[in-house]
């Protein structure tokens, strides 16, 4: 089952593992770009307390929203600039083993929200724009999912 869109944010919802009902293949996809290309076995339990974090965070004005940051290149530009101790409260996708191999940051603008990730050691530097209610929703949806059989 495919939550969202692949183009902007997706959550693939696969089968839960035979050995484990705590484990479940989830594919994560970011500006039509699979992020979960090494790991996709995603550990149910904490993988979803992440994911519950990152939602809340969406509604905090305070912990997102960035005054300089309005458009996908200034997202990207700010990234450039400072990795600092500042950007850290950007983070988001930060899901466990899943996303190892994933740094991103999520910016909120008004209705806007500006994803910007690499992978790996990777140095080339994606910007994906989504609207802000859609991302929530795209996570709401995700974590349903999840939990269900």
């Amino acid at each position: 089952m495919i939550v969202g869109s692949k183009e902007a944010v997706a959550f693939e919802i696969g089968s839960y593992a035979e050995e484990s009902p705590n484990l479940r293949a989830v594919d994560i996809w970011l500006g039509g770009v699979k992020t979960t290309y090494i790991d996709n076995s995603a550990y149910l339990p904490s993988f979803l307390h992440a994911l519950e974090k990152d939602l809340a965070s969406l509604s905090e004005p305070a912990l997102r929203n960035h005054k300089k940051v309005t458009s996908s290149s200034e997202a990207r530009k700010y990234l450039f600039k400072s990795l600092s101790k500042h950007a850290l409260r950007y983070k988001i996708f930060n899901l466990g083993a899943t996303t190892d191999d994933l740094s991103a940051f999520a910016f909120t603008q008004a209705e806007s929200a500006f994803i910007v990730f690499r992978l790996g050691l990777n140095s080339k530097r994606y910007v994906v724009s989504i609207g802000k209610q859609e991302l929530a929703e795209t996570i709401k949806n995700a974590i349903s999912a999840c939990k269900s059989a």
